[in-house]
């Protein structure tokens, strides 16, 4: 009875939308609220969830539409590679405003509730620096929580001997390189949380994508974690908005300015200056290797890696 009245002052407030599974569909990310409990973890998915980049090119959909139309001419793997490295030369140029404008509050209304949050980024290594940049930029600071996991690499057998491809954690930021390596949510958040003590008492995941969710779901079912996952219609909304002929008009623009090597040294670029800043050993396996001392939070994490 009390779980009846609960989903319906829910759905009073215009925050609750509808139920798959055991996934919520939610118009407000302060429904988030109602599931922070002591313990647990609330992942807040980063791209096209939390942030936008204004120019349709800049779109994760560009990356996946111009994946599969190299995939007609050339292997899986070089039409990814080629995909990835056009999306990520253009997000580095492109420019990037929040889902919604009152996110930073969001954050600091849940900063003030004392909530572990972590946030979850599809991005590769390489785009590391680029990404905090941006959500500097937009005054989203995962750092604000509880730090959750300390910063490092997250070992899963799928990524060993690619270190460009290795998830990360970064400033309260799980960089999963789900756009590099192809590992599934299901995948890194079982790398992640295998190296947590104890396991969190309850997952809760943010995002607009149904998969990702569904993923993280059955993630959450092997570790027998209670897990609740809020898909955001606002951003899922945006998202199915993208408009292929509107990014190829503006790739053609681009292309004509800047050339492909471009693209290459600029991405080559940003690899170089995060291999050098994080002190990277590429050799070396990647295996609860701490990235640097410097950008660790003087807080203790929520969880310690196994020894």
């Amino acid at each position: 009875m009390r779980g009846f009245l609960f989903f319906i002052s829910m759905c009073v407030f215009g925050n609750v939308v509808s139920i798959h599974a055991a996934i919520l569909h939610i118009s407000d990310l302060r429904a988030v609220h109602p599931y922070i409990k002591d313990g647990g973890v609330v992942c807040l998915c980063i791209e096209e969830t939390l942030i936008f980049a204004k120019e349709s090119l800049g779109h994760l959909r560009w990356y996946e539409h111009q994946n599969l139309q190299l995939e007609k001419n050339v292997r899986k793997d070089i039409a990814r590679e080629q995909a990835l490295r056009e999306w990520l030369g253009i997000s580095m140029l492109a420019t990037f405003e929040l889902g919604t404008p009152d996110l930073p509050s969001v954050f600091s209304e849940l900063a003030f509730s004392g909530a572990s949050v972590l946030g979850v980024s599809l991005c590769p290594l390489p785009f590391i620096p680029r990404s905090l940049s941006i959500l500097e930029g937009l005054s989203l600071d995962f750092t604000q929580f509880p730090t959750v996991f300390e910063n490092g690499w997250i070992s899963h057998p799928k990524t060993l001997g690619k270190p460009l491809e290795t998830p990360v954690v970064e400033k309260n930021i799980f960089f999963t390189g789900i756009l590099a390596n192809q590992l599934t949510m299901e995948e890194a958040m079982l790398a992640l949380f295998s190296t947590a003590q104890p396991l969190p008492t309850q997952i809760v995941y943010v995002d607009h994508s149904l998969q990702r969710l569904e993923s993280t779901e059955k993630a959450c079912k092997q570790m027998q974690v209670p897990f609740v996952g809020l898909c955001y219609t606002p951003a899922q909304k945006r998202a199915e908005k993208f408009h292929f002929k509107v990014a190829e008009l503006q790739r053609t623009r681009m292309l004509s300015l800047f050339s492909e090597e471009f693209y290459s040294a600029l991405l080559e670029s940003f690899t170089k200056k995060n291999t050098e800043e994080k002190g990277f050993e590429p050799p070396v396996p990647v295996r609860e290797l701490l990235i640097s001392n410097q950008t660790h939070s003087t807080t203790l994490p929520l969880f310690h890696r196994e020894k």
